[in-house]
């Protein structure tokens, strides 16, 4: 307890004292993850790493609350999405398509309800030619009908051809239940009747109100000084407009357990288990990512591999794992068996549970966990892309840059009682939902 209150104090004590000028360094030689935290522009910050012993530059960019949840018409989100990711935009598409390749630039773009993700990498010789390229993008204008109805007919058809899919269909029917009445609930494929609805104005207005400098989040790492993050940081947020009204219904913790069985004609069925949790930002939620470590994130040595695999021989694999979003998380469990054996499976599956909240872990378990945890995070940073997308996933769900250079400190004073109070309050069996997807 006095080892967990100095530890607090030192904590409390390193934020009160953390140096305000523009470049804030939050590293020493012991930090695993050194960055500075750069005030730039508009009030904003951006973490950055230097490594001048590559001459490659990557650069994480997200959009926070410009994800699909804010599509008024369903599929808009996703048919930008598929033009962006075949460079089909402006109108000299030839002319970026061969800037890109020409000058070795990787880029990438994702989405999920809540956010718009863009992930770049170039030699450093090269940064003009990437802030050109991502200026194209964050200003991108549509003109090709043809080709907008071509990426709409795919959508639908890949929609329908995953429906067959068990992993696809629970994530759907999951979405479906625990976001009811919320904009997260939302079906990112769109449907015959809302893709009538989508026009090149329509992707072009959801370029100008969903890019702004309000809602973007920018980590840097590689052979890339201060001054050239910043003028890159400039340059790449110029023609942004400052802010977006855009809003959406925000899921408000409205859980109501489910069970559900659904019809998919499979030798396999899918179990999958859920319950929504706490935000990565938690200041325990290291103890709760310990323990799920212990329960289904270890591989074969996890509790659930070792009943349900091992023991039992019921499946091939099952694991569990903490899906993120901006302001909490959702726990989820999988695992798929034979037919004729699920209910077995399901059974076993709702007894360790009672037994993990009944009993929790042994010293054993936790010890390994956490050196596990620390000894992985130690190696993690071999490439410049994981640091900067490890950055900016910190900033987007507002972790505390004391707590991302602390982590493995913190993670190392857990205690056995720590984890086992913590354990009773994460797997409450009467909480956890269960989906079945199968022909059952």
């Amino acid at each position: 307890m006095i080892k967990k209150l100095l530890l607090i104090i030192n904590i409390i004590l390193i934020i009160t004292n953390m140096n305000q000028t523009q470049a804030t360094q939050i590293t020493n030689d012991n930090v695993t993850l050194k960055f500075e935290i750069l005030d730039v522009e508009d009030n904003r910050r951006l973490y950055y790493s230097y490594d001048d012993s590559t001459s490659v530059v990557t650069v994480d960019i997200a959009f926070k609350d410009a994800g699909y949840a804010l599509d008024n018409i369903s599929g808009t989100t996703y048919s930008l999405l598929y033009l962006f990711k075949q460079y089909e935009l402006g109108q000299d598409v030839q002319k970026l398509k061969h800037l890109i390749e020409e000058n070795g630039i990787k880029i990438s773009f994702s989405a999920d309800q809540e956010n718009f993700y863009i992930s770049a990498k170039v030699v450093n010789s090269n940064l003009n030619v990437l802030i050109n390229v991502l200026n194209s993008f964050l200003s991108a204008k549509f003109y090709d009908q043809k080709l907008l109805t071509q990426v709409k007919e795919n959508l639908l058809q890949n929609y329908h051809t995953n429906l067959g899919n068990a992993h696809f269909l629970a994530n759907v029917k999951q979405q479906e239940l625990l976001f009811a009445g919320s904009d997260l609930s939302k079906i990112p494929y769109g449907t015959e009747e809302s893709h009538k609805q989508i026009t090149l104005k329509t992707l072009n207005d959801t370029v100008h109100s969903r890019f702004t400098k309000k809602n973007i989040i920018v980590a840097v790492s590689g052979n890339i000084r201060e001054d050239q993050t910043r003028r890159f940081y400039k340059e790449t947020t110029k023609k942004l407009k400052q802010n977006s009204n855009l809003k959406y219904i925000p899921y408000n913790n409205n859980y109501t357990v489910a069970n559900n069985n659904y019809s998919l004609a499979k030798e396999q069925v899918l179990i999958k288990a859920y319950f929504p949790s706490i935000a990565k930002k938690h200041n325990n939620f290291y103890q709760y990512y310990l323990a799920n470590y212990i329960i289904g994130g270890s591989g074969l040595n996890s509790i659930l591999s070792q009943e349900i695999r091992e023991k039992k021989g019921l499946t091939y694999s099952v694991y569990s794992y903490f899906d993120i979003y901006n302001d909490f998380s959702v726990w989820v469990c999988e695992l798929s068996t034979d037919k004729d054996k699920y209910q077995e499976a399901l059974k076993i599956l709702k007894k360790i549970f009672t037994n993990i909240h009944k009993n929790g872990f042994t010293e054993e378990q936790v010890a390994r966990a956490k050196k596990y945890l620390i000894g992985s995070f130690n190696i993690y940073f071999n490439e410049n892309e994981k640091i900067s997308s490890y950055l900016q996933d910190a900033m987007l769900r507002d972790i505390s840059p004391i707590l991302i250079r602390n982590r493995n400190k913190v993670i190392n004073s857990y205690s056995i009682d720590d984890i086992n109070q913590t354990v009773k309050k994460f797997i409450i069996p009467d909480n956890i939902s269960y989906l079945i997807i199968g022909d059952v």
